[in-house]
């Protein structure tokens, strides 16, 4: 059972996700909500035969807490990719074309500490007091 938040209001919860470092078997980055430093990223990185969301386009967003992934956050809109999420998870195997967050994230190995990091971007999202959530990727500067 999906959990989707209202699109009809001003407020959102806005998740900006920073690419900064792209390594042999990832990318990694910082994901900010309302402009905070909540935690860092890791994705697989954008060559073939995996894909990125492209950056600079604004997702629509929704909270999901079912199955054994337990809350994350699915973008809405991704064709031709499908159920592209923000969810929990330490190496490379564990992202299945999605972001996964934790701390001291390394661009060849993995993210730690996944757990504490979905946490802190629950408690961030929730304090927006907000009815919408967007995710938008960007490269750094």
């Amino acid at each position: 059972m999906a959990v989707a938040f209202s699109v009809g209001t001003a407020w959102s919860a806005e998740i900006k996700i920073q690419r900064a470092k792209t390594g042999e078997k990832a990318t990694v980055g910082i994901l900010y909500v309302d402009g905070k430093r909540i935690c860092e990223t890791f994705e697989l990185p954008n060559r073939t035969p995996y894909k990125w969301i492209a950056s600079g386009k604004t997702h629509d967003a929704y909270i999901r807490t079912d199955g054994k992934r337990g809350w994350r956050i699915e973008l809405k809109d991704t064709a031709p990719l499908e159920h592209v999420q923000i969810h929990t998870g330490n190496v490379q195997e564990q992202t299945e074309g999605c972001t996964l967050v934790g701390y001291k994230a390394d661009a060849n190995k993995g993210i730690s500490d996944s757990i504490n990091a979905r946490e802190a971007l629950k408690k961030a999202v929730e304090a927006s007091a907000s009815k919408k959530i967007t995710v938008e990727f960007t490269q750094e500067p």
